[in-house]
């Protein structure tokens, strides 16, 4: 089933809520529990048995490849497109590259993050013969106090959904902001139609999205004066197709498409018999929800979320336990140096070639690979990337430190971002700061 979808991965983001963090660094290679995005996501649609995979980069193309060569080992074919600055909003990306998509595709933010695996999706856009298929979190709610109970995202994004029980067919999106500034709307006709219908507020978009490609060859066909109003594919796109299931413009071009499609496989196939199905007019393009309340699903797309994903991959992947450390070996070497057993650590993942003095105490975090943590370090609830060096005496909270930053000796940092080859000096003492490499 999954040989018949090709997959597309948007990896072209800037991150630009998730400064400083992407500011010299893409992040499609954030890493999350020490794996980079764009590895998680291969490595998970791999263990789901896709084999085909566009990835749309912008700039950063060759350093995304240099990590993909270097971190991923696995099966999936995947070539990387770069798309031109003007055409980077994701709904002319996916334009860009029509000619490189010729079947049925999924569509996946690189940024979600999810344990949900696809068959089961699939199956279901399948059966109902949805043109679109969203996968959407339910999550729970506090009907006493009408509030949302650990929600998927921090940044409170979740959007208005009319959904009909029946089928869950999507009847009208719009953002929680729209709606706020502008009030609910939704015609009479479309509630009296389908009086099955509920207006839900607790679904959160995981930015999973399986398409038939005659969806992809109708926005192609757009007119110039609706394809300009449209550039997110999920803040614009994904809400126009809700909107116009039944816009007579639009299938029409579908039953041009569809037709189109026959003649070409009489030509190629020889076919005698036409299908008489082929020869129906289309109705509507069904837009139809898969809606789970089981499965973790969030997206690492702000600094609340990215930090929550990484600290939640922790209780599913291997967690070391406390006062516990386990000295890896390759070819004889350790790969996590350890200079005492003195050594407090505590629901934490540390990465290869990672070295730890005496004394340090660890506590719910994340220490990248190549690390150098000093004599009598403390750290709490923070994420280090790779080759981060922390001198003794430090005490870390709840912050994230970017690639090779130096930490120095018997600083105290609290609620800190400190960005890629950022330095803080000795003695220091912040709070809620951010701390950037500056430019010479």
């Amino acid at each position: 089933m999954q040989q018949n979808y090709q997959v597309v991965i948007l990896a072209g983001g800037q991150g630009t809520e998730l400064y400083p963090l992407c500011e010299r660094f893409p992040k499609a290679l954030l890493p999350v529990n020490n794996k980079p995005l764009i590895i998680y996501q291969l490595e998970k649609l791999e263990s789901n048995g896709f084999t085909n995979v566009l990835i749309l980069t912008s700039k950063n193309t060759s350093k995304i490849e240099r990590y993909i060569k270097e971190y991923y080992q696995g099966q999936v074919k995947y070539e990387l497109i770069t798309i031109p600055d003007e055409k980077k909003e994701t709904f002319e990306a996916i334009r860009h590259v029509s000619n490189k998509i010729n079947k049925d595709f999924i569509l996946i933010a690189c940024d979600s993050i999810t344990d949900l695996g696809l068959d089961d999706v699939i199956e279901q856009h399948i059966l109902t013969g949805a043109y679109l298929t969203a996968v959407l979190k339910e999550d729970k709610v506090d009907e006493e106090n009408n509030k949302i109970i650990n929600p998927s995202s921090s940044a409170d994004n979740h959007d208005v959904f009319l959904i009909d029980e029946t089928n869950n067919k999507i009847l009208y999106v719009n953002s929680f902001y729209e709606i706020k500034e502008n009030g609910l709307k939704i015609k009479k006709s479309i509630l009296a139609s389908n009086p099955e219908a509920s207006i839900k507020t607790n679904l959160f978009d995981s930015h999973i999205y399986i398409c038939k490609r005659q969806i992809l060859q109708i926005l192609c066909k757009l007119e110039k004066k609706v394809s300009d109003t449209i550039s997110s594919w999920k803040e614009d796109l994904f809400p126009f197709l809700v909107r116009n299931q039944q816009n007579q413009n639009l299938l029409e071009l579908l039953d041009e498409i569809k037709k189109s499609e026959h003649e070409e496989e009489e030509q190629q196939y020889g076919l005698l018999n036409k299908d008489e199905s082929s020869e129906e007019k289309i109705s509507n393009i069904p837009i139809i929800a898969f809606i789970t309340n089981k499965n973790y699903i969030k997206r690492a797309n702000n600094i609340k979320d990215y930090i929550q994903g990484n600290f939640d991959c922790i209780k599913t992947d291997k967690v070391m336990p406390e006062s516990y450390v386990e000295i890896f070996q390759n070819n004889g070497i350790p790969l996590i140096s350890i200079q005492e057993s003195d050594i407090k650590i505590n629901q934490s993942n540390i990465a290869d070639k990672s070295q730890i003095g005496p004394k340090v105490q660890i506590n719910k975090s994340i220490i990248g690979p190549q690390c150098k943590i000093g004599d009598g370090v403390k750290i709490s609830n923070c994420i280090i990337f790779k080759e981060v060096t922390i001198e003794q005496g430090c005490v870390l909270q709840n912050c994230i430190i970017g690639n090779k930053a130096t930490i120095k000796q018997n600083s105290k940092l609290n609620d800190c971002q400190i960005g890629v080859n950022g330095v803080v000096e000795a003695n220091s003492s912040l709070s809620a700061e951010v701390v950037v490499q500056e430019d010479n």
